[in-house]
């Protein structure tokens, strides 16, 4: 008796068995008085298969075709003959198939995939299940043909007439009805051999209807049950894993390989290992046979091959087991273990760039149906994004392979000209793309979303607080039960500029960006292609050309693997008119280059913004960066400067700032000194505004310090005038107690109003372990000290004082950095070891900031030690003065390696 949430009921059960030669046709029934149509019969919800030949998903499935359907059609309506094939066995509307007598009779045809299977398919059962839910008696019944076609040709011949309708005499009673059956072949066990597509012809039952009144047929699902020709009845079909699918490795550096298929005879257990694959790119290490499916049955099997470790390409290789003896494996060729993204936004992160590239390695793939388990080569321009050209993620892939070894798979998104509030929850783009593809995989089945946009929102004005409210419901619906139901990692870039618009507007959406991935956890800044037009990386004013999206790639890599060194980006305000990057020439002395906010150019102070307190618009009064001449200080490029150009701000609103913020992320244990140089003039009748340094972890103050006049002028030993002074703060992060952030400086105007400034250069963070012994030595004279400052004016850095054993606080002469003894460069230096230091000879022709290279064929040699410091003849192959360099500078570069 079966068991219902009722108070009775009654079942009649029938039995029959036909036979047409060698075809046997099965069949069985059932009906039951429920109490109400939710209670429906799933009598036969075991004996059928979702792994069949014709199951929606199946790869052997290629397409399929209707005469007739119930409803308007599609997913989501009731009846729809996508039903009677979607593995599900369910009882409801929603997920049957109805005919009604208008549509009838309906012909269904179903055509397998014969580009990888060539010889077809030997069919060995088809079954059909039938049946709904209250007063439905006539809706089991059973009246069709079953006909085929072959490989090579286009006819269709019979296979077998189908006619079962067993509660025709039955009394009519408020019930529930099922019926199934089964076609198979007696002797050989194949129905058709060389199959390449099935046809199935739905007739009319007639008879009275049930209670309900209404006539046809209900298919609850329909099974066609089978393998390759020149394959074994007994050997499985891998569903899954696919090929060049990339499973995300977890934070151990492993994963679980999902393994999944179809089988016709019941194996005892089915196995699985992963092999690497022969050739020289590929890695990883191959593991014992495990078992991913001890009991299976239902003609389908599931697991996972567990901690395989990171790498590929792997040949996954699966075999079942009956009686204790293996069968051959069947095997997936590509499967890698790596790192999968999600990338979506606008045109940038879409096809729009030039040039295309198919990347070196082949160990990139990409996603070609948004939430199919389909994996190809990545060549721009990548499937599913908009665009004909070219992408930075084919780039990005090439770089995590070489620089993490492992095999990376991306889903491209991208969509030309999208805001930010067409991803929205519900909308296309997202009901569309970004929630399929996030739900398409498991739980932290990928490493994040690399999300790039924003620059069509500059164009329609949105605001900062917009673009902040929009954005993170994306992003929560994404997290949320609707989407992944996981905290999805995003990396949000910083992008807006538009050609046609003005800068403030641009910075409102910047300041929308930070304020995301500052206020929302798991959510981090990533690219920042604002300046791109200014460096020459732009291939039309708005999309990027080859050098454009090598560093739009190389930033995304740098950001979500924190290869970023925390140090600032253009402290020294030259890379403006840096001519190999810009184009600019240096400005002449008193010249000055004005970022202004209504401006439609973009031009901007390279790597910082400038703001208004708000932190959401430009700030107001002249502000960008200068030649300080005579105009402003009478000795023009001054000591504490690092070149002849420094930033300024003149006028506006009193706490304007300038703003960097870096891609390093604020590290626990750690001690960061802060610098920069202010200038105070002594040419005209401006006033110094006073400023304040800050360094933040996002947009939280980690650590303040004002220098106003009087501080100034302390520093600089009595009087700051005609001169530019060091100022540093010193922080120590402890255990970190928080969320990190990125790292960010922040500089302010304190004064406003007119003919006030704040002028400032050699702007240096430096990052060192609280523990580190430089740190220690720093402590022992109680300083606060940036290792590049020169305290003492002797010409040598704080950290090579710490290096050779010198007192920062002491004018040392330069001799003793080093002396030449016979071919020796001879230098008395801390212990690397000890100090936590390591030491390279550089060298360059003409002494410019970038012509410093390491020196090759350096051989040093330890000529004496005493305690912690040793002294160090340096030798170079063929002497210190070549003959055939012109003229050649040295230098020992020191660095913290702890």
């Amino acid at each position: 008796m079966m068991k219902r949430n009722s108070t009775y009921l009654l079942l009649f059960l029938s039995l029959v068995h036909l036979s047409f030669g060698a075809i046997d046709i099965q069949t069985a029934s059932v009906s039951a008085l429920v109490p109400s149509q939710d209670d429906v019969l799933l009598e036969y919800v075991d004996d059928f298969s979702s792994g069949d030949l014709i199951n929606e998903g199946s790869p052997f499935l290629l397409d399929w075709n209707s005469t007739a359907a119930f409803g308007s059609g599609g997913v989501g309506n009731p009846f729809v003959v996508e039903y009677m094939n979607d593995g599900i066995y369910e009882g409801g509307d929603r997920k049957n198939t109805y005919f009604d007598p208008g549509r009838l009779p309906a012909v269904v045809t179903y055509n397998l995939d014969t580009s990888f299977v060539t010889g077809g398919y030997n069919l060995t059962s088809i079954s059909t299940f039938m049946g709904w839910g209250f007063e439905s008696r006539v809706h089991v019944h059973q009246d069709y043909k079953i006909e085929i076609s072959l490989v090579g040709s286009a006819d269709y011949v019979l296979l077998t007439d189908v006619l079962y309708t067993p509660f025709t005499d039955l009394t009519d009673f408020e019930g529930n009805y099922e019926s199934k059956v089964r076609v198979v072949e007696d002797v050989t066990g194949i129905l058709a051999s060389g199959v390449d597509s099935i046809r199935f012809t739905f007739n009319d039952t007639g008879g009275p209807a049930g209670g309900g009144g209404a006539l046809g047929t209900v298919i609850r699902e329909i099974d066609v049950v089978g393998f390759a020709v020149g394959g074994n009845p007994n050997e499985l079909v891998i569903t899954t894993p696919t090929e060049r699918q990339v499973v995300q490795r977890n934070n151990g550096n492993v994963a679980d390989i999902p393994i999944g298929g179809t089988f016709v005879s019941n194996p005892d257990f089915v196995e699985a290992r992963a092999v690497v694959k022969s050739g020289g790119e590929n890695n990883g290490t191959t593991t014992s046979w495990q078992t991913v499916e001890a009991v299976p049955t239902g003609g389908t099997f599931s697991g996972v091959l567990s901690n395989v470790p990171a790498g590929g390409w792997y040949e996954v290789e699966v075999r079942s087991v009956v009686g204790g003896i293996s069968s051959s494996p069947v095997t997936v060729g590509r499967v890698g273990v790596g790192d999968v993204f999600i990338c979506a936004g606008q045109s940038n992160s879409a096809n729009q760039g030039t040039p295309a590239l198919t990347p070196s390695s082949d160990r990139v793939s990409a996603r070609d149906r948004v939430d199919d388990n389909s994996w190809i080569a990545a060549v721009d321009p990548l499937p599913i994004a908009e665009g004909s050209m070219g992408s930075p993620w084919t780039r990005l892939g090439d770089l995590v392979v070489a620089e993490e070894d492992v095999p990376v798979g991306f889903i491209s998104l991208g969509r030309n000209n999208s805001n930010v509030a067409s991803w929205s929850p519900d909308s296309s783009n997202d009901n569309n793309l970004m929630n399929p593809a996030i739900k398409s995989f498991p739980r932290e089945g990928f490493r994040g979303v690399l999300w790039h946009q924003g620059e069509a929102d500059s164009a329609i004005l949105t605001s900062a607080a917009s673009y902040r409210g929009t954005l993170i419901g994306i992003i929560n619906h994404g997290r949320g039960s609707n989407g992944a139901n996981w905290d999805i990692p995003w990396y949000v870039s910083e992008a807006s500029y538009q050609p046609s618009d003005p800068l403030t507007v641009e910075e409102g959406i910047l300041a929308g960006q930070r304020k995301v991935a500052f206020d929302v956890t798991d959510v981090y800044l990533g690219a920042d292609t604002n300046d791109f037009h200014l460096e020459g990386r732009s291939s039309d004013g708005v999309h990027f050309n080859a050098a454009g999206l090598a560093e739009h790639a190389q930033q995304w890599f740098n950001v979500i693997y924190q290869r970023v060194p925390a140090e600032a980006r253009n402290g020294d305000f030259e890379l403006n008119t840096d001519v190999s990057l810009t184009g600019v020439s240096p400005l002449t002395e008193n010249a000055f280059a004005e970022t202004v906010p209504s401006a439609t150019n973009g031009t901007t102070v390279l790597d910082w913004r400038i703001l208004r307190v708000s932190g959401d618009a430009s700030a107001d009064g002249s502000n960008g960066f200068f030649n300080p001449g005579s105009e402003a200080y009478s000795k023009g490029t001054l000591a504490k400067m690092s070149g002849p150009h420094a930033a300024t701000m003149r006028g506006g609103s009193g706490n304007n700032y300038f703003l960097q913020t870096l891609r390093a992320l604020v590290k626990p244990n750690k001690t960061y000194f802060l610098s920069s140089a202010f200038g105070k003039r002594d040419v005209g009748a401006e006033t110094y505004a006073g400023a304040r340094l800050e360094l933040l972890n996002g947009s939280s103050v980690l650590a303040s310090m004002s220098v106003d006049s009087n501080k100034l002028d302390t520093l600089a030993g009595g009087n700051a005038n005609g001169k530019f002074t060091n100022a540093t703060l010193r922080y120590d992060t402890g255990t970190l107690a928080g969320q990190a952030h990125e790292l960010g400086i922040r500089i302010l105007k304190v004064v406003g109003g007119v003919n006030t400034y704040l002028d400032f250069d050699n702007v240096v963070l430096t990052e060192v372990n609280t523990s580190s012994a430089y740190v220690n030595w720093l402590n022992s004279f109680s300083l606060v000290a940036d290792p590049n400052q020169d305290l003492d004016g002797d010409g040598i850095r704080n950290l090579v004082e710490y290096a050779i054993g010198t007192s920062p606080l002491v004018v040392d002469n330069t001799s003793v950095l080093g002396n030449m003894v016979g071919d020796a460069i001879r230098v008395t230096r801390r212990k690397g070891s000890v100090g936590g230091l390591a030491y390279t000879i550089e060298s360059s022709t003409d002494l410019s900031v970038d012509s410093w290279t390491a020196l090759g064929g350096v051989v040093e040699n330890v000529v004496s030690t005493n305690g912690d410091f040793e002294t160090v003849d340096f030798k170079r192959d063929g002497g210190w003065f070549p003959g055939a360099e012109d003229q050649l500078y040295y230098r020992l570069k020191v660095e913290i390696v702890d």
